[in-house]
């Protein structure tokens, strides 16, 4: 007598004898196991059945099949590719080497249609023709050097006049400079000279405002060194037997032209200026951190007081940016800090400085 199993909870099996219909709850009972009815002593079977026998079979998938056929399709591709390249490539250079010999044996006519796009000053049309020169080696033909330079410098005169627009006019200092550019991209301009010399007269002519800064001029003949250095710029808000004074040089060697910041203080007692970052400017609200050279520092008692110097370095970039402020303040780094202004005199001497070993 056999009887399947009905599933109740816990894992309990309920038996029924098939014969006198008593049942039975068996716990985990085990695969065709034989047992007695205990009421009409018939024998029961468990048979368990499998419960996965209606579910759909699994395909079973061979990953290295899967693998070597994504493989030849990549292969194959990638011949696809490199043929149709190839292919491409040689109609390119076929055509390029066709387009050359056709520019080459024209030469002169493409030369001519250059000089007529420089006269009439169509540069977008020149620039396109100088491109073409460039492109088949013949940058040496001719004045080609030349047109690509005058070319290049008006697309340059293009960007300082759109950043001409946007200047006031009752900034001479940025006027000026801008004017100077133009003036060096394009000399033969009398417009640009005439502005730029406007705007330079009004910054040189303007009435003087104290202190009024003393230039020198010194030869090192040993290094054959050329040395113009700015001297009595004495900052504003300083303090009885506390000045500051800050210079501008300006150094012409055998290596190139390079620009320095003399900072000067004298006074009764040390105020120990530190190395590295101790000078700071802010100029219209930007900061300007200077480090100092190395071995520049000198500290020396003199007649009622002593003195301390130390020499920072500047670019021309940061002397036009500092010409072309408005307001600056300053503060000086030692046994504590040190703050001073530019009144309008010292921006002044710096301009003038700027004018006349910048420009």
């Amino acid at each position: 007598m056999i009887k399947d199993k009905i599933m109740i909870p816990n894992n309990k099996i309920i038996l029924k004898c098939n014969k006198c219909g008593k049942k039975y709850r068996i716990i985990k009972p085990q695969n065709n196991k034989k047992y007695i009815c205990k009421h009409c002593k018939s024998i029961i079977i468990y048979k368990q059945i499998n419960s996965k026998k209606n579910e759909p079979k699994k395909i079973k998938i061979n990953k290295g099949i899967i693998t070597n056929i994504l493989i030849v399709i990549l292969i194959s591709f990638t011949i696809i590719v490199i043929i149709n390249f190839k292919s491409i490539k040689g109609v390119l250079i076929n055509s390029l080497i066709t387009d050359k010999m056709q520019f080459l044996n024209n030469i002169k006519n493409e030369y001519s249609d250059l000089e007529r796009y420089i006269i009439s000053n169509n540069y977008d049309s020149a620039y396109i023709k100088l491109d073409e020169f460039e492109l088949y080696n013949k940058n040496n033909f001719k004045d080609i050097i030349q047109y690509k330079t005058i070319v290049d410098n008006y697309f340059e005169a293009e960007v300082v006049l759109n950043e001409l627009r946007t200047v006031s006019s009752n900034n001479i200092f940025k006027n000026m400079i801008l004017y100077d550019e133009l003036t060096k991209l394009q000399p033969d301009s009398i417009n640009y000279k005439n502005k730029f010399n406007y705007y330079k007269n009004k910054i040189l002519n303007k009435k003087y405002i104290k202190p009024k800064y003393i230039m020198t001029y010194e030869y090192e003949k040993f290094d054959k060194n050329n040395i113009y250095m700015m001297e009595s710029n004495y900052l504003s808000g300083n303090e009885y037997f506390q000045n500051f004074e800050l210079n501008c040089q300006k150094f012409i060697t055998a290596e190139g032209t390079y620009f320095l910041l003399f900072l000067l203080y004298k006074g009764k007692d040390w105020v120990f200026i530190e190395d590295n970052n101790s000078l700071k400017l802010l100029t219209d609200n930007k900061n300007m951190v200077f480090s100092t050279r190395p071995f520049s520092q000198i500290r020396k008692v003199v007649y009622r007081g002593v003195v301390e110097a130390v020499v920072y370095e500047v670019s021309q970039k940061e002397l036009e940016h500092i010409c072309n402020s408005n307001k600056i303040e300053v503060r000086i780094t030692g046994n504590g800090y040190y703050y001073r202004t530019f009144s309008l005199g010292n921006l002044k001497n710096f301009q003038i400085f700027y004018i006349e070993h910048c420009l």
